[in-house]
Order: C-alpha cells, then structure tokens, then sequence
C-alpha cells in the first residue's frame, strides 16, 4: 500500500536535495537500480518518501510505500519551503 501527498505550491526538488534538509536528520537515499534524475528518496533513517520530479524541476509528487512513517520527512520539506 502507498499515500502519495501532493504539495500545496511549488517546490523546486533542488531545494529538497542540496543539503537543506540535513539540519532535520533528512537526506538523500540513494538505491542505484531505483534513483534517477525524476526519481529520488528521502530518508529519516528509518522511514523513507520517494520525491517524483516534473519535467520543470519540481516536485510533483511524494509517495510513502508501506508502513514507514514520514511526518518528520514531511515536516522537514514543509521547513525549507
């Protein structure tokens, strides 16, 4: 099972992946058979959300798999907004 969340305004994925992110314990999961330019994971280092990227640059969706529990992902992406 997944719940994709859509953004409210706009969010440049670039925002979500130079670094920003890390003052809240977020980063960047790379899985080299999955991660590619439109689509990229964050990870708390439990919980993980994979960020998907429009054409434009930014994020159009973010979709939880499983069980995992994003709120401090979320809460992060909604700090560097």
């Amino acid at each position: 099972m997944s719940t994709d969340y859509r953004p409210l305004k706009k969010i440049s994925a670039s925002s979500l992946f130079d670094g920003r992110l890390e003052k809240f314990d977020v980063r960047e999961h790379i899985k080299p058979d999955k991660t590619t330019e439109k689509e990229r994971c964050l990870t708390d280092g439990r919980n993980y959300v994979w960020v998907y990227i429009d054409d434009d640059g930014f994020v159009d969706i973010l979709t939880r798999y499983g069980a995992n529990a994003p709120v401090k992902i979320l809460n992060a992406v909604a700090n560097v907004i």
